[in-house]
């Protein structure tokens, strides 16, 4: 599986201002790409990073149609599991950690939190 630093290289993106995000994401970072260089975007990312559970997707300037895609991204990411990228949903880790999660995966998550 792809991940975050590979996912900017392929597609010439500066991942400087970007946090990242997990790898089950990088399939719905890619169409959205595709999607948006299709509708004319001009490649200008502001930031990416998951918040709250949800991916954020920050870029510049933008058409209706560009923001519109960018929303059904960000919507869709809380429906996807961000380590895998199988169907997920919103969990809360250890009383305090929202993350979008399949149960396999969130019982990893919270194994390794309570390792700590």
């Amino acid at each position: 599986m792809k991940n975050y630093r590979q996912f900017c290289e392929e597609h010439n993106l500066n991942p400087v201002c970007s946090s990242g995000v997990g790898p089950g994401w990088i399939p719905l970072l890619e169409n959205l790409v595709v999607d948006l260089k299709q509708l004319g975007w001009d490649g200008d990312i502001q930031q990416i990073k998951e918040k709250f559970a949800q991916l954020r997707f920050y870029i510049g300037k933008g058409t209706d149609a560009i923001h519109n895609r960018i929303d059904l991204a960000e919507k869709e990411s809380l429906t996807v599991c961000e380590e895998c990228g199988d169907p997920g949903s919103l969990h809360t880790l250890c009383g305090r950690l929202l993350k979008t999660l399949c149960e396999p995966c969130k019982v990893v998550k919270t194994n390794k939190m309570n390792q700590r």
